[in-house]
């Protein structure tokens, strides 16, 4: 309810107290102002310091309630902070100056101490030269107030402000400004029973609709920048002697508010339920706690059936009204515990919500599953689909259950739920305008799939408020994630970088065991606001926390005593672009007792790409007492120096270190940082200022060898000791992606074993985790190495294999003829690889024949091969014979050399090199011009008779029968003298008698005994094309020809059988 919203009477008394009081203030500013040195009455300057400020008002009288805005002008040489008190009249109204501020493109740091009644507003050194930087106040007491500021405690400035005793509809921060114009419009659409009290009354009943226009238009202003601990918020005031823990009058109105509410609620007139339709099925329903709904209608009446605890939704359904809720659901309040079970239909509100009231019962349950919901918003009643309206008095007194839940983008938020528990199960879907819920405290159930995204302001996805109190559902303030779940948390807003995830007063968060949590924030992924939180990820779970802005911290320490603990196997991932530390466990002096602690993680990545460091253990002070702390255990340590390649190998590399701890402030000065660790280069030359990565694989390494192939001398593998989610984290699909991390220089060492059995020992890894050694024999395709990796302690588990590349083709083909002329219709040879396919190439074209196959052969076992031709060959056609090892086609090789086919690797057309071999071309010949031939025409059999008589002299036989004629023909264009030669390669002999007889050819009278060493038969130069046949000119009266001679009584009884080797000469013409 507003704050100072007064009845006639106490307002006339509290004006006649006020009003007392404006003589004495006008006389005090009358001499305040003669002391100051001023141009106006709101303008006072003071004299030039490092950092200068002015403090301006535009407005020269102000009443009670009204809005004060400020303006805090400075002049900026270096960082520094400038601080402004809020004196007792004023209220800081820090909504409406962060809604200034997020219309600010470099808006300062700008906090506010409730305890203190301090506004403390922190430049950068990226704000220097002149800022204005605008606050807004509420007028709270009359009289005459001064404002001061101070510039780093050394140049100060003030403002007088004088509040009228004239007071006006006093605005509560929290619940929003209730206008009058407004409260006459409420007045007319309940079109309630006329007269002052009931008006009254009225306005005391509707300040949610105008509260939370009025809200709409403050919490943009969520966005504008950090509120520290101890801050006031919606403007509960907290009492300066007690801090956070005392509540001042107003909330004791606001409850006299809410009767005054209960009351008029009691005054309304009865209204028949039998004259409408929701009469109708609250009559129906009588008897039962539970109803069907398929319409708009229906659901809204069994809202307000007092009777009904459940509701089935078993349609779609629509708010058909375009402007308004003509059934009024969003001012009925519901008392009474109530479940909402979607079926799995959409339910859309239009501009409407459920608005929950003072639980009857005094504690209320809200249970919502299993629906598609839909909304625009409108204003104050579509805040929200579901909620209490952030009444203070009963916002706390409900629990909140919602699974299985899909919001469409226009929703504002699923629930305000102040102060109460929430808690989700199932598979959630939230994507909303503003934050996701309101909270006191959240829990998760285990299992659960939350996917939570804020589309259109610059909030957070979940807003802690208030720090619950104590009896409040929401009292423990946790955010609990369960075993097993998987949450991704984003924001698509494009308006600002100012609020993490999980935002302001909540206490402990937790990621249970084997959890996935990926936040990726447009700023900070995790603030600690409030002091005393926790964050806390659970053994087996996984945290990836990623900042897509480029100048604050992924996790921020904004107070102290918090700690961020990362259990025993656990995954944490910090990933971000910040000019801060990444992890900065104090961005002031103030903030202490902090902790950041890995222990024995299963894996961690600190990365910051930007240009600052990983860590930083808090603002630089020589205080003592101010120490924060950044621990590690059992863990490796990789470090990256803030000048090095982040992406790139480590600079330094430890092993399982059993303990690190780094305590003090983030300082290199010596003595503000002390360093206890088991690894002695930790202790004696860490400091977080150095560092810009920190990581810990904690993983066994694993050999990844680089293509080898057959034709490589030189082998190459690379060490990796684990992988990390990339610079860009969790992308709009859900996805995380993820890089290799590799062993820096000496990191590794590696054993290599090669396809020839051969091992390759102790080979250290390079700068970018390479190992290399040259061999002088290659490894034989298709067969296997193998390796196997050690990093430290850790030994890689089992081996690396890869299958060689088998890349290189046959050795060429050897043509049998030495030229190739024209009308050569077949084409013969050998190779050394049996089984490759032979196949042709005439003027750089595959040979095929009519059908468009390729002409092709298949080297035989014996090496040798044949191909016959479709059409003789022409002189000057080129002819290539290349072979192929039918191996197929290459994958998963990046450079496939030209060679390789989808049939297998080929012999060039030319000679290459690849890699360390060189790829000899296959024989190529340019086919002759056709000179004709000599041919040898020789019979396969001879016979000498077949009954022959044995003669008791020595005796000669001639041939009686060959088969063919011994002749020789000689076509050629340029003749030579030819000579046949015949050799006896068997004697002829009579296996029955072991008897050989002689074979003897005479020629002109000379006679030649026929051995294995070959005699001249003939000789000659043929003057045509045609046969001479040789056998023609034996016998008869030249006794010339081929004899068996046979001596007196050396011939037997039986077969005599020979083999002779007839052979065919050219006598060059020259020779």
């Amino acid at each position: 309810m507003r704050k100072g919203r007064l009845t006639y009477k106490r307002r006339s008394r509290r004006a006649l107290k006020d009003y007392s009081y404006i003589g004495i203030w006008g006389i005090i500013l009358v001499i305040m102002l003669q002391q100051m040195n001023i141009n106006g009455f709101f303008n006072l300057e003071s004299a030039a310091a490092a950092a200068t400020v002015r403090l301006s008002s535009e407005q020269s009288t102000v009443s009670l309630g009204d809005q004060i805005r400020l303006e805090v002008n400075s002049t900026i040489e270096e960082a520094g902070i400038i601080s402004v008190k809020v004196p007792e009249g004023l209220a800081y109204d820090q909504d409406a100056t962060r809604q200034s501020l997020q219309n600010n493109g470099s808006p300062p740091m700008v906090d506010y101490e409730s305890a203190k009644k301090e506004i403390t507003i922190e430049y950068s050194e990226q704000q220097i030269g002149e800022n204005e930087v605008h606050l807004f106040f509420q007028a709270q007491n009359a009289g005459n107030f001064v404002v001061v500021a101070t510039s780093d405690g050394n140049q100060s400035n003030e403002i007088s402000i004088d509040i009228e005793a004239m007071e006006k509809d006093v605005p509560d921060i929290e619940g929003g400004t209730i206008k009058e114009d407004e409260a006459k419009a409420d007045d007319q659409e309940i079109k309630e029973e006329p007269g002052e009290l009931v008006q009254v009354e009225e306005e005391k009943e509707e300040p949610e609709e105008s509260g939370q226009v009025e809200e709409e238009k403050e919490e943009p202003e969520e966005s504008g920048q950090v509120v520290g601990e101890n801050e006031k918020t919606d403007g509960e005031n907290v009492d300066a002697d007690q801090g956070d823990a005392s509540i001042d009058q107003s909330d004791q109105e606001k409850e006299q508010d809410n009767e005054g509410i209960a009351k008029e609620e009691e005054d309304l007139p009865e209204v028949d339920p039998s004259n409408s339709i929701e009469g109708n099925i609250m009559a129906a329903a009588l008897s039962a706690d539970e109803i069907d709904v398929d319409s708009w209608d229906t659901f809204v009446a069994a809202v307000k059936n007092t009777s009904i605890s459940k509701i089935n939704v078993t349609k779609d359904i629509e708010n058909p009204s375009a402007s308004g809720d003509t059934l009024g659901l969003r001012t009925y309040q519901v008392t009474r515990d109530l479940e909402i079970n979607g079926n799995g239909h959409r339910l859309s509100f239009g501009n409407t919500s459920i608005y929950l009231g003072d639980p009857t019962n005094g504690m209320g349950n809200f249970h919502m599953h299993d629906i598609v919901l839909a909304q625009y918003f409108a204003g104050a009643y579509s805040e929200d689909i579901v909620g209490s309206r952030l009444n203070v008095s009963y916002t706390g007194k409900w629990k909140y259950r919602f699974g299985n839940i899909t919001t469409e983008p226009s929703v504002q938020r699923l629930a305000r739920a102040k102060y109460a528990e929430v808690t989700v199960y199932g598979e959630m879907n939230i994507d909303t305008r503003a934050e996701n819920f309101y909270l006191g405290s959240f829990k998760m159930e285990n299992g659960t799939k939350y996917i939570g995204n804020v589309n259109f302001y610059n909030f957070s996805t979940f807003y802690y408020e208030s720090a619950a109190r104590p009896g409040d559902t929401g009292e423990s303030r946790e955010f609990t994630i369960g075993d097993e779940s998987i949450v991704q948390l984003t924001q698509s807003q494009k308006l600002g970088t100012t609020y993490p995830a999980v935002y302001l007063y909540y206490k402990d968060i937790t990621v249970g065991e084997n959890a996935k949590l990926d936040i990726n924030m447009p700023g900070n992924a995790v603030r600690f606001n409030y002091g005393d939180g926790s964050f806390t990820v659970k053994g087996g779970a996984y945290v990836n926390l990623t900042s897509k802005q480029t100048s604050g911290s992924v996790i921020e320490y904004y107070s102290s005593n918090n700690s961020f603990h990362v259990a025993p196997d656990a995954e944490l991932y910090v990933i971000g672009n910040s000019s801060t530390p990444l992890i900065n466990l104090g961005p002031l002096t103030s903030h202490r007792g902090n902790s950041f602690t890995l222990d024995n993680p299963k894996q961690y990545d600190l990365r910051n790409i930007g240009n600052n460091t990983a860590v930083g253990l808090g603002a630089d002070t020589s205080a003592t007492g101010y120490a924060n702390t950044f621990e590690i255990n059992k863990s490796d340590i990789d470090l990256w120096k803030t000048g090095s390649n982040v992406l790139g190998p480590s600079d330094f590399s430890y092993a399982a270190v059993e303990n690190f701890t780094a305590t003090g402030r983030h300082s290199s000065t010596a003595g503000r940082q002390t360093v206890v660790s088991s690894e002695p280069a930790l202790q004696s030359g860490f400091n977080t200022t150095y560092y810009r990565r920190i990581a810990g694989m904690n993983t066994k390494p694993i050999l990844e060898f680089e293509p080898v192939t057959d034709a490589d001398l030189t082998i190459k593998a690379r060490v990796k000791i684990g992988e990390t989610p990339d610079n860009d984290g969790l992308d709009e699909n859900g996805v995380v992606r993820y890089m290799d991390v590799y062993a820096s220089e000496n990191q590794a060492s590696v054993d290599i074993t090669d396809t020839h059995g051969i091992v390759h020992r102790d080979l250290k890894t390079d700068a970018n985790g390479y190992v290399q050694y040259m061999d002088s024999i290659f490894n034989v395709g298709g067969q296997k190495m193998s390796g196997v990796s050690t990093r430290g302690p850790w030994v890689q588990d089992g081996q690396s294999e890869t299958t060689v590349f088998d890349v290189t083709p046959p050795t060429p083909a050897e043509v049998s003829l030495l030229e190739i002329e024209e009308g050569t219709y077949q084409i013969t040879g050998t190779a050394d690889e049996v089984g490759a396919t032979v196949l042709v190439e005439v003027d750089g074209n595959s040979l095929k024949d009519a059908e468009g196959n390729l002409i092709k052969t298949t080297v035989a076992e014996n090496g040798t091969w044949t191909i016959d031709l479709p059409t003789p060959l022409a002189a000057g056609q080129t002819v290539q014979i290349l072979l192929n090892d039918n191996t197929g086609e290459i994958t998963g090789l990046p450079d496939v050399p030209i060679t390789n086919n989808i049939m297998g690797n080929v012999n060039p057309t030319v000679t290459i090199e690849y890699h360390d071999a060189i790829f000899k071309a296959g024989p190529l010949f340019t086919v002759a011009e056709y000179s004709g031939s000599l041919t040898l025409l020789a019979p396969d059999s001879l016979s000498f008779g077949s009954d022959v008589q044995i003669s008791p002299q020595s005796k000669r036989y001639q041939i009686e029968s060959m088969n063919q004629k011994l002749g020789v023909q000689d076509d050629r264009k340029h003749k030579s003298t030819w000579k046949l030669k015949a050799a006896l390669v068997d004697e002829l002999y009579n296996s029955a008698y072991d008897s050989t007889l002689t074979l003897v050819y005479s020629n002109n009278g000379s006679d030649t005994v026929l051995s294995n060493t070959g005699s001249l038969i003939y000789e000659h130069l043929s003057t045509d094309d045609e046969p001479l046949y040789i056998n023609d000119l034996w016998y008869g009266d030249t006794k010339n020809g081929l004899f068996v001679e046979a001596k007196a009584g050396e011939a037997r009884v039986g077969e005599y059988e020979a083999k002779i080797k007839w052979s065919l000469e050219d006598t060059p013409a020259n020779e």
